[in-house]
């Protein structure tokens, strides 16, 4: 309980990191909270892989991790568009 508590307050401090960094470089809420979820989904995939590793079940495992890296790509989409519609705006 020690360690959820002291992961909760190191979260705290990213989460408030990155909306500083939103107000100081006037990027929209909207891919930071996106960017936040990616690390979420991250996160829990990799300790759901490792609970299904601890339990003996390395092909469940694997599906949990396809299945968050799965997650992960459809939820960054909007970041992916906006990186490409920035990089055609420079170059073209």
């Amino acid at each position: 309980i020690f360690l959820i508590f002291f992961a909760f307050d190191a979260l705290k401090e990213i989460v408030s990191f990155f909306y500083e960094m939103t107000d100081k470089l006037h990027i929209s809420l909207g891919y930071i909270t996106i960017l936040l979820k990616l690390l979420g989904i991250a996160y829990i995939s990799e300790f759901s892989a490792g609970i299904c590793k601890d339990a003996g079940c390395q092909s469940l495992a694997v599906q949990v991790e396809m299945i968050g890296k799965l997650c992960i790509l459809v939820t960054g989409i909007p970041l992916i568009k906006a990186v490409i519609k920035t990089i055609s705006e420079i170059t073209g």
